[in-house]
Formats: structure tokens, C-alpha cells, sequence
């Protein structure tokens, strides 16, 4: 049962690290995106 419940934790660990991961890859494409649509309308306005 004790080797069942460290098993578990493990698991809890890992799951919640993977979210994390996923989370700061979803942030970082978000700010590039922001970024890369900034740069745009920069250079629109630039233009006209």
C-alpha cells in the first residue's frame, strides 16, 4: 500500500509538472503572438 501511494504521488508530481510546462509554452506563444502583432500594426502605421 506504501509503495502504491508513493506510485501515486509520482504520478501527481509528473502530471502537474507536465501542466506547467504546458502553461508556459501557451504563455510564451500568446506573447509572441502580441509581439508579432504589434510589430504589424507598427509598421502599418508607419506606412500610411
Amino acid at each position: 500500500m506504501a509503495l502504491f501511494y508513493l506510485f501515486s504521488n509520482d504520478i501527481q508530481a509528473y502530471a502537474t509538472q507536465l501542466a506547467g510546462s504546458a502553461h508556459e509554452v501557451a504563455n510564451d506563444d500568446l506573447l509572441g503572438q502580441a509581439n508579432a502583432f504589434k510589430d504589424l500594426s507598427t509598421s502599418v502605421r508607419g506606412n500610411s
